[in-house]
């Protein structure tokens, strides 16, 4: 049994980042291995870490609280919940890369993925961590379905041939697009990565339904609005397209207001929707994927500030490009309230990509 850590961005509050990790670390246990989540948060200093720690515990937080950071923990309690609770082998909390090296020394394999772990925009400040510079040379470096986020490399040049030395150090690459296939190659010299799914596609729907079960969920769904950044254009376009197929618009509250103390939504709050909605329409990535994963009709619109490259790319491989649009052309769409989408075929192609990916694992880890 090999011990494998498991490094993906700080686990926060974005659901689609913390429900991918969970799935690879099931996968992992799954195929016969330990899988350990690696715990690490933005850098800080330890007496910064100590503050924080602090403010974040302050019983006297209704009458001060600095920057709101105690109202916030106590926001995100049900998602801390689900974190501590899946997750029973992780390391310590780590904010440095010297915490970093020690936590994960004794580990054989380190898995770098998945979501937008090479994107440079979101981890310039720890890129080469992302591309495990941390490693012993006794240990395993893969990544799993790791993301560029977008089809070209945003660094400069110097960043640029880091990352080549770093990627020479792998044992096995793997990426989550086709545009990160054709960074590799065009950017970074890498011929030999493949491209694999997102985790949250490789476990069977059962182990998204265990979740589900683990609380109690009596709401009706009827068209999901699961829409991150929401515009009057979305929102208009939404009511219209509601109305047209004669379903009531659900949303679930995910913006952080903590003068309202409005506590986020747990994961299985958040999995009961896609799952028992009627119809979706999202702009996140992972709502498309649990749209498929629970065989919706949906509309994916695609999320230029986010990164479209991964809409495409996924939506391409199971023949569903028409599903995903652009927020200028949102109203001229109407035809796809009655076009049905075939799950036999698209879950058939979905299947065949699945065994690839867990194969990679497999033969990798």
């Amino acid at each position: 049994m090999k011990k494998v850590g498991l490094l993906t961005m700080p686990l926060i509050d974005n659901y689609g980042g913390i429900i991918q990790i969970a799935a690879l670390y099931s996968v992992i246990k799954n195929l016969g291995h330990e899988p350990i989540l690696i715990d690490k948060k933005y850098n800080l200093s330890n007496s910064k870490v100590l503050l924080k720690k602090v403010l974040s515990n302050n019983p006297f937080y209704k009458l001060f609280d600095y920057n709101n950071h105690t109202q916030r923990k106590r926001n995100l309690g049900k998602i801390d919940k689900f974190i501590s609770e899946y997750f029973l082998n992780k390391t310590h909390e780590i904010f440095n890369e010297f915490d970093l090296v020690n936590e994960c020394k004794n580990m054989d394999t380190l898995v770098v993925g998945s979501d937008q772990v090479w994107r440079y925009k979101y981890v310039n400040r720890d890129l080469d961590v992302y591309f495990l510079s941390f490693a012993k040379d006794n240990q395993r470096r893969i990544s799993y379905a790791a993301s560029f986020g977008v089809d070209f490399w945003e660094g400069n040049e110097e960043s640029k041939k880091n990352v080549i030395k770093l990627l020479n150090k792998f044992d096995a690459i793997s990426v989550r697009e086709k545009e990160g296939i054709e960074l590799l190659i065009s950017d970074f010299s890498v011929d030999n990565g493949i491209q694999v799914l997102d985790p949250t596609l490789l476990p069977k729907r059962s182990f998204y339904d265990e979740i589900i079960e683990s609380e109690n969920h009596l709401k009706k769904i009827n068209l999901f609005n699961y829409v991150l950044d929401l515009t009057e254009p979305k929102s208009k376009f939404i009511e219209n397209f509601a109305k047209s197929i004669n379903l009531d618009v659900d949303m679930i509250h995910l913006e952080e207001d903590v003068k309202k103390s409005n506590t986020k939504p747990s994961i299985s709050e958040w999995l009961y929707h896609f799952k028992n909605s009627e119809f979706v329409i999202t702009d996140s990535f992972h709502g498309t994927v649990f749209s498929i994963i629970y065989n919706k009709q949906f509309i994916s619109i695609a999320n230029k500030n986010r990164g479209v490259s991964r809409f495409a790319s996924l939506l391409k491989q199971l023949g569903l490009e028409d599903r995903l649009i652009f927020e200028d052309s949102i109203f001229s769409i109407n035809e796809l309230k009655d076009k049905k989408i075939d799950y036999d075929l698209v879950n058939k192609r979905l299947e065949s990509l699945r065994e690839k990916s867990i194969e990679f694992l497999r033969e990798n880890v």
